[in-house]
Order: structure tokens, then C-alpha cells, then sequence
């Protein structure tokens, strides 16, 4: 999974030179404004941070605890990669982390060593309907309950 993304992130930030890169699993449902709301959150953030290092997600679930509630907006402790949205200008500080199946994680772990945030959505734009996959079963699956 993250040799495919990095082979379509490399090609969208240096071939075709867009500013933003984003995922989105499959076995998502989305609200109609989901990438408008995603692209206003990210800008506002980004006139409120001294540097660009944050990820945005549409997704909120429980299995990635909430740090602070605002009104538009969580900061996260983790976030997963069923959605994630980012300036490609720290693509680069990223894109060694998609080496395994983790990537996500390891997304995750590189914003918080370059002492960035990760940032969702208030209310999710994004939920996941996938009951059965690599990271779903009986045990149950992620969802946002802030989805409506």
C-alpha cells in the first residue's frame, strides 16, 4: 500500500506539481463538501501555526483520542490513513515512511518529531463503512460517531 501511494504522490508533487496531496480508502462515504472543508481547514490552521508541519483529516473516530476540542476543528493524538490531507511541501519530510504496511503510523510519528499537529474535522466529512477488511472484522471497525 505505501509503495502505490508514493509512486502516486511522487507523480502528482513532482511531475504535475500539485500543492495538495491527499488519501481516501475506498470504503469511505463522504459529505458532498468533504474536500472544500478539508482545504478550509487547512488553510485556516495554516495562518495559526509557525510552520507547516500538521495533517488534516476528515475522519474522526475514538481509536484516535481527541487532545483539544475547538470550535471548528480536533487536534488528534494520532490519526489513521483512511484520510489524510497535506501541503506537499512536507511531502518529503513523509514520504520515507511508506515503506510498510504502517506507513500511517509512521506518517504520524514523523509530524510529532517535527513537533506538527494532527488536525480533524468538526464533524467528520468522512466515514468509514468498511465492516470487513485488514483492519476490520468481528472485533469491530473504526467509525466516526460525529458523522450525520
Amino acid at each position: 500500500m505505501g509503495d502505490s501511494l508514493r509512486v502516486g504522490w511522487d507523480l502528482l508533487s513532482d511531475v504535475l506539481g500539485c500543492n495538495f496531496l491527499s488519501c481516501l480508502d475506498a470504503d469511505t462515504m463522504v459529505k458532498e463538501d468533504w474536500m472544500e472543508r478539508l482545504l478550509r481547514l487547512h488553510r485556516c490552521f495554516e495562518n495559526k501555526m509557525h510552520h507547516p508541519y500538521y495533517i488534516v483529516s476528515g475522519f474522526n473516530t475514538r481509536n484516535h483520542p481527541i487532545v483539544a476540542e475547538h470550535d471548528h476543528y480536533y487536534l488528534k493524538e494520532s490519526i489513521g490513513g483512511l484520510n489524510m490531507f497535506f501541503h506537499r511541501r512536507i511531502y518529503n519530510n513523509l514520504r520515507h515512511g511508506l515503506n510498510s504496511i504502517y506507513w500511517d503510523s509512521g506518517f504520524v510519528h514523523r509530524i510529532r518529531a517535527m513537533r506538527g499537529k494532527l488536525i480533524c474535522t468538526k464533524p467528520s466529512v468522512v466515514q468509514h463503512i468498511g465492516k470487513l477488511g485488514i483492519w476490520s472484522g468481528d472485533h469491530g471497525y473504526d467509525f466516526a460517531d460525529d458523522f450525520d
